[in-house]
């Protein structure tokens, strides 16, 4: 006969209190189902507030500002709108059900939607500890490169010698800017376009930006044209302060940029425009670095193949004055 062994008094209480919570937990599945239907409802709401906050957000710097939304964040808005949709299918259930009241033929499914929701609820929990420090950066600098790539141009011979001068120029590593200045319509801007292209395509600089300057120049204007180039938006009322974010930006390593001044025709502080050239111009006394004067009066010498349109003095006049930085 069989001796029967004692369980330990302490091995009894532990199983007698495993099984005590295991019954209580599943009963409280069945019996607390609206109580774990409103919890995941109150989580829900705070889910979508967070998401209408990051998503306002992004959409702003993305439309207003042209930077672009990290990856990451976009992963985590689906995520939330999966989630989201989830809880709506799990709520109009729970409506056409007549919200599963307390019943015998309702223990079943009260138990599995609590579990549902206490599932549905997990995830939002794990959602929510994901943050997001910064949800956006800049794209980088755009280039007037594929803006004026199809710019009309065309080789003459006056503009060879002209064209070779600018480029060597260019492919100093110090340079910065190219200040225009001349006699309308005889092709200057078009010229050194052309060159900039090159350059551009050549790798000499990441991106090319081309601002006109006019007889009456608006510093405020002009920084907002180099800022949009360069992905910024520029929201501060001093000039100085945006001169100085201007500046800051160019000295990126990454940001090797060349800026055209068309139409230099009057005084203009540079550094205000952020280019970190401490020097001012003139009509006729620009202060360059150096100083690319085209020859006056050279013609092409095809230009009796050409309309009368365009038989004329190419660049006659004209002058490029390269600044350093």
């Amino acid at each position: 006969m069989a001796i029967p062994i004692p369980i330990p008094e302490f091995l009894q209480e532990y199983t007698v209190n495993l099984v005590a919570e295991y019954v209580t937990n599943h009963l409280d599945y069945v019996w607390n189902y609206e109580k774990k239907f409103d919890d995941l409802s109150r989580v829900v709401k705070e889910l979508q507030e967070e998401r209408d906050r990051v998503h306002d957000k992004a959409e702003e710097e993305e439309d207003r500002y042209g930077r672009e939304i990290y990856n990451d964040v976009k992963v985590w808005l689906d995520r939330i709108d999966e989630v989201i949709s989830e809880y709506e299918k799990f709520k109009e259930e729970h409506r056409k059900n007549g919200e599963y009241p307390l019943s015998l033929s309702n223990l079943e499914t009260r138990h599995r939607r609590s579990k549902t929701a206490q599932d549905i609820e997990e995830k939002i929990r794990e959602l929510q500890q994901e943050k997001h420090d910064s949800i956006s950066h800049c794209q980088g600098a755009s280039s007037m490169g594929f803006a004026f790539a199809n710019v009309d141009y065309e080789a003459f011979d006056s503009r060879k010698e002209i064209t070779r001068n600018i480029t060597r120029a260019l492919e100093d590593s110090r340079a910065r800017a190219i200040g225009i200045h001349g006699p309308a319509g005889v092709g200057k801007t078009t010229l050194v376009i052309e060159v900039a292209n090159k350059a551009w395509k050549d790798k000499l600089f990441n991106v090319v930006i081309m601002v006109n300057v006019t007889k009456s120049p608006d510093i405020r204007k002009i920084q907002g044209q180099i800022a949009e180039m360069l992905g910024m938006k520029l929201e501060e009322e001093s000039e100085h302060v945006r001169a100085l974010r201007i500046q800051k930006r160019l000295k990126k390593e990454k940001e090797n940029a060349l800026i055209i001044l068309d139409d230099m025709s009057v005084k203009v502080d540079l550094d205000m425009l952020g280019l970190g050239i401490a020097s001012e111009t003139y009509s006729d006394d620009i202060d360059c670095q150096k100083n690319l004067i085209v020859p006056e009066g050279r013609k092409s010498s095809a230009a009796d193949n050409f309309p009368p349109s365009k038989n004329k003095t190419i660049t006659k006049g004209a002058r490029f004055c390269l600044f350093l930085r």
